[in-house]
């Protein structure tokens, strides 16, 4: 676990500007709405100067819950990204522990752990900036407070929030 955890916080120091869209976006909407800015109507530069067929998103496009959950990461470190690794891990803590409430054995929580570590798009997930975390650890906090016996408003609430972070849920 250590190591993976090293190999993405390597991959961020490394990356520090990945050639993709979505992080542009999202750190720039951060800074705007920082500012003061309307993220949805201020516009952002082509990233990829013209060099793609499907064209340049000039203006941020993305839910806004996850413009929200990025304002920490951006603002203490410089990069929402670490949210996503943020996210990520406590998403499996919440997993782990879900697991024991249900009465999981260790053995199967520590294999299901496992394949989420080794999951061949991981790096590629966090270091790209894409927002799935975000997603995860919602659901995996719902699912928690759900198991824990907290059913109510706020992990129904949570189920209802996941539409804020992707479209296509």
């Amino acid at each position: 676990g250590g190591l993976k955890l090293a190999l993405l916080i390597g991959g961020l120091l490394l990356v520090r500007r990945p050639m993709i869209d979505v992080w542009q976006l999202q750190q720039h909407a951060v800074d705007f709405v920082l500012q003061g800015k309307n993220p949805y109507t201020t516009p952002i530069g082509d990233i990829y100067r013209g060099g793609y067929s499907f064209g340049h998103q000039a203006f941020y496009s993305y839910a806004p819950l996850n413009l929200l959950l990025s304002i920490p990461a951006k603002a203490l470190f410089g990069d929402y990204r670490y949210g996503l690794l943020g996210s990520l891990l406590a998403s499996l803590l919440l997993f782990r522990q879900t697991g024991k409430l249900l009465g999981v054995s260790v053995q199967q929580i520590d294999f299901l752990s496992l394949l989420v570590l080794l999951h061949p798009r991981l790096e590629r997930l966090i270091i790209y900036g894409w927002f799935e975390p975000y997603l995860i650890l919602l659901l995996s906090l719902a699912m928690y407070l759900y198991a824990s016996g907290r059913k109510g408003i706020v992990p129904t609430a949570l189920i209802f929030a996941l539409p804020l972070l992707k479209q296509y849920v």
